[in-house]
Formats: C-alpha cells, sequence, structure tokens
C-alpha cells in the first residue's frame, strides 16, 4: 500500500465515520436505560456526524483525494446519520410523550424529505465548480435542530408540542427550491484568526460543556436557516473549500 494510496483512504474514512456516528446514535436510541440520556446521547453522535461530515471534504481537496466515490459516499453517510438516525431520535423522543403514531408520522416525514433531498443535490451538483450556498436547507443543520429540540424537551410535559414545529418545518424547508448558505465553506472561505476558531472550547469553562454545546448548535443552525441573497441557478464562487 503506497502513501498516496493511504492518503486518498483518509477522507472516505471520515465520511464512514460519520454514518458509523449515525449507527451508534440509533443503537444508543435503543439500549440507553431512559429516553432523555438516549436522546441527549444522540444528539452528541450527530454532531460528531457533523463535524465529520464538515472535514471530509475540505480535506479530501486538500489533499487531492476527491472522487466520484467519495461525493457517492458522502450522500449515502448524511443518509444513515441526518437522514436515518435523527428520524429514529424524533420518534423516540415523541415515544416518550405517550405519542408513537405521530413520532411515527413526523419521523417517516423526516426521513423521505432528507432522502428526497440527498438525491436531488446529487443529480443537481457540479463538484468542479465551487459554491457557498446550494438550494434546500442542509440536512446537517436541520438535523442538529430537530435532535436538539427533542433532547432538550424530553421528559418535560409542558414543552410535548415544541419539537413538532422543526419536525414539520425543517423538512418542507429542506425540499424547498430556497437557496441558503453552506455555513462550514462559507466560514472557510476567509482566513479565521485563533480566537475565531476556539470560541466553543474556550467557553467550557464557564458556561460548562451543555452551554457551550448548545452556542454551538444556536450559531450553526440560525446562520444556516439564513436564505442566500443568489438565485437558485447561480453558483457562487470564490469558496475557499
Amino acid at each position: 500500500m503506497t502513501p498516496r494510496t493511504v492518503l486518498n483512504a483518509v477522507p472516505s474514512a471520515l465520511t464512514v465515520g460519520n454514518a458509523v456516528a449515525g449507527l451508534a446514535a440509533i443503537t444508543a436510541a435503543g439500549t440507553a436505560r431512559t429516553t432523555e440520556r438516549a436522546l441527549y446521547v444522540g444528539l452528541l453522535l450527530v454532531v460528531v456526524g457533523v463535524l465529520l461530515d464538515t472535514i471530509d471534504g475540505p480535506l479530501a481537496r486538500a489533499l487531492r483525494a476527491q472522487s466520484p466515490l467519495g461525493g457517492q459516499l458522502d450522500s449515502l453517510a448524511d443518509g444513515v446519520t441526518f437522514g436515518l438516525a435523527s428520524a429514529v431520535l424524533v420518534w423516540h423522543g415523541f415515544v416518550a410523550f405517550g405519542h408513537d403514531v405521530l413520532g411515527f408520522a413526523l419521523a417517516a416525514w423526516w426521513l423521505a424529505a432528507v432522502l428526497l433531498r440527498l438525491a436531488r443535490f446529487n443529480l443537481e451538483n457540479d463538484p468542479s465548480v465551487p459554491h457557498l450556498s446550494f438550494t434546500g436547507l442542509s440536512s446537517p443543520a436541520a438535523a442538529l435542530l430537530v435532535t436538539a429540540s427533542v433532547s432538550f424537551t424530553a421528559g418535560h410535559d409542558a414543552s410535548l408540542w415544541l419539537p413538532v414545529v422543526p419536525a414539520v418545518l425543517l423538512p418542507a424547508l429542506m425540499i424547498s427550491r430556497l437557496r441558503f448558505v453552506d455555513l462550514p465553506k462559507r466560514y472557510l472561505a476567509r482566513p479565521r484568526c485563533l480566537v475565531e476558531l476556539v470560541p466553543i472550547p474556550v467557553l467550557v469553562p464557564f458556561v460548562g460543556f451543555d452551554g457551550a454545546l448548545g452556542l454551538f448548535l444556536a450559531v450553526f443552525v440560525l446562520v444556516s436557516l439564513v436564505p442566500s441573497s443568489r438565485r437558485a441557478g447561480v453558483a457562487e464562487t470564490g469558496a475557499a473549500s
């Protein structure tokens, strides 16, 4: 095995790691002693999946290891973590409130929207053209928001219907024709100073891990929800990754 072969395999290994994080989230949802713990662990694993999904593409370009296989593998991994695993967590979140049928319906709606969005992306995406936005809300940002909503409300009867809004609205945004920013690429499109790159770890001693994680989710999702000002068929160029 040559060094080039090893380098080519690294981005794909991270992509597979994203899918494994999704599998671990599904497993945690079925084996944790309490639903609240299962949903929280599932949320953390979805965060891991998002981080791996964010890293694998830029790393593949940096190593000149891009390939059609890697692109297809990326979508399959996204389907596992942000589609199936997130749908399972949605279902468990509503089962905790005793609403099995509603939970299954919302989980099915979620999974269908993610798969449709990924399939459309594969057909329309041109990997040779850099862009800072894409059609439809990204599945990683949507998965973070919906899993956070079911995790933070599980076990609180007063907040039963709070997760319904993201579980219904976000799938519609994913399959819409609206243009949304590609947050990781937009963030990496210009050089960043050290303070900008490590805000979350620095906050952990002051607000705790949960507080830092909540801030990360809020910033990531809210910025991703901002529609792009560019029209739907126009590619945005100038990205660093």
